[in-house]
């Protein structure tokens, strides 16, 4: 159908449409100013090793397994996509959008009525990110990136 570049290209769109749609689902926004004040109020700003309480800690401990599974797509399908020409600007850059895309999500699950926002989750996220592209640094047929920037 497609050629392996394009192929993995369209495969990393689909996936990322497909992970909008599972962490913004129900779909039910709030665009009133004081719902966005409230939940800014109740960001969790903590990562589990700065965590005050061990309530949160567990939770956000059990939460990073999910968020490195759910981001370590964006990273490989990343890799596997621009690999052509690999370089420490393409994996950074690749790690940079994984990042961008979690805080995007992140961002959004303010004005939904379902979804909390969490630093550990950009913290979980982006780590994913960056394994998926070490593990496709890893399986490459040549197995290095070049270190031009």
């Amino acid at each position: 159908m497609f050629s392996g570049r394009l192929r993995g290209s369209f495969y990393l769109t689909v996936y990322v449409v497909l992970l909008l749609s599972a962490t913004l689902f129900p779909f039910k926004f709030e665009f009133s100013q004081r719902h966005f004040q409230e939940r800014v109020g109740q960001i969790q700003w903590h990562t589990p090793i700065m965590a005050p309480n061990h309530t949160f800690y567990r939770r956000s401990i059990a939460d990073y397994p999910v968020n490195i599974l759910l981001f370590f797509p964006i990273g490989l399908l990343g890799y596997r996509s621009f690999r052509r020409h690999p370089s420490v600007r393409l994996v950074l850059g690749i790690v940079a959008g994984g990042f961008l895309l979690s805080a995007g999500i992140e961002f959004s699950q303010l004005f939904t009525l379902t979804r909390f926002t969490s630093v550990a989750d950009l913290v979980g996220n982006t780590a994913g990110t960056a394994l998926g592209v070490w593990f496709g640094v890893r399986t490459s047929r040549s197995g290095r990136v070049q270190k031009s920037v």
